[in-house]
């Protein structure tokens, strides 16, 4: 019976800890401003109610650019875009970039 109660527990507290996309593999996306471009990084301005943040997303060879980008070199900054992206060892890869026009 205690076995059960602390898997009970357990299994509540990770449900809270955890976000779904996590557990699942699922992507989030993120839609801002082009803030910033290296090598391998966008930084995206994005706003959220009253709070506005840069996040940093990476790129790498099997993100997708959408519509019109080739690569992260067709992006300049001040550009509107969408990205979708994953969660790994803490850090966003994106999965996608569409550019609004």
């Amino acid at each position: 019976m205690k076995t059960l109660y602390t898997l009970t527990i357990f299994s509540l507290l990770m449900a809270v800890a955890v976000p779904a996309s996590a557990l699942f593999g699922l992507s989030e996306s993120i839609e801002g401003t082009v803030q910033s471009i290296q090598e391998d990084t966008l930084g995206i301005l994005s706003q959220k109610e009253n709070t506005q943040k840069i996040i940093e997303v990476q790129i790498n060879a099997d993100t997708d650019f959408q519509e019109n980008l080739a690569s992260i070199e067709d992006l300049q900054k001040g550009d509107h875009v969408k990205v979708e992206y994953k969660e790994q060892d803490n850090q966003k890869i994106a999965v996608s970039v569409h550019r609004f026009m």
